[in-house]
């Protein structure tokens, strides 16, 4: 030791010491410090998301590697505490309609009484908030939810977004984004169409926070509930499929016509065809 620190220069030697200074002080704890070594581990046994080697050569084909899902139960609270960003989930799903219901009621009265919009033209702002709905669904969840970044903070937040929902598909903590995060982001969205399209942003928003109230309740309970309904059960399969036996494929939540497009859902075995292939 005292070699090495004869070795090297006083410039050098205060360098180091910043550095390993600036170190422990983001391993905050040895629990932490533990975490993040069984998540190194899991990332070479299992391929998770988290910690996937972003300078393997594989790095573009790395998110196609990984295990499907690491657990049916909730994570374990230690391991939630570091990747989860605190605040950014609520657990009781009663919660965004106390939020979200009186909002929609407000802007829809907004606009339907104070500037006594028209209700073809409510009806043509609801009609583009669905279409738009679809397609923003489609694209976050398959080009953004699904990224591969060499970022470490991106690749924080999506492992607090939804990486951990993949290995833990069960764990309700990780479904629900809070009001505090999901309403200002309705605002933004509100803002920006009310500047591209006027008047008709009061029904398109309005058409948007339904949706997006449906499409929480919707996640929620194809992962907790069980309703005898034929949409349900449709897009409760067409979502399980995505965790279970492609996470490439089936990037609908509330509607299957883009992966029909775009060419990304699993098709449906038919046994009966094949049947009758293989017979002829």
């Amino acid at each position: 030791l005292t070699f090495f620190a004869n070795s090297i220069s006083r410039g050098e030697r205060r360098g180091r010491r910043e550095l390993i200074i600036s170190t422990l002080r983001s391993l905050r704890t040895l629990r932490e410090i533990q975490v993040l070594l069984n998540l190194q581990k899991l990332s070479k046994n299992q391929n998770i998301f988290y910690l996937n080697d972003t300078k393997s050569k594989n790095h573009s084909m790395s998110i196609q590697k990984e295990k499907l899902f690491l657990s049916s139960k909730d994570m374990p609270k230690y391991e939630y505490d570091i990747r989860i960003f605190k605040g950014m989930y609520v657990t009781n799903p009663i919660l965004q309609y106390f939020v979200f219901v009186p909002l929609i009621i407000m802007v829809a009265a907004y606009a339907l009484a104070s500037l006594e919009m028209s209700w073809w033209k409510f009806i043509l702002g609801l009609a583009g908030s669905v279409a738009f709905w679809t397609i923003f669904e489609y694209m976050t969840h398959r080009w953004f939810f699904h990224a591969d970044p060499r970022n470490t903070w991106m690749r924080k937040l999506l492992d607090s977004m939804h990486w951990a929902h993949h290995e833990y598909p069960n764990d309700d903590r990780i479904m629900l984004v809070n009001p505090l995060i999901s309403v200002p982001v309705a605002a933004g969205v509100y803002l920006i169409f009310y500047l591209l399209i006027d008047e008709y942003a009061h029904p398109f928003i309005v058409g948007v926070m339904t949706i997006y109230l449906l499409y929480d309740w919707f996640h929620f309970a194809s992962h907790n509930k069980n309703y005898n309904n034929w949409w349900f059960q449709l897009m409760k399969r067409h979502h399980m499929k995505h965790h279970y036996q492609d996470t490439a494929k089936n990037y609908g939540f509330t509607s299957t016509i883009w992966d029909k497009i775009l060419d990304t859902e699993i098709e449906v075995k038919d046994k009966a065809k094949k049947q009758a292939s293989a017979n002829s």
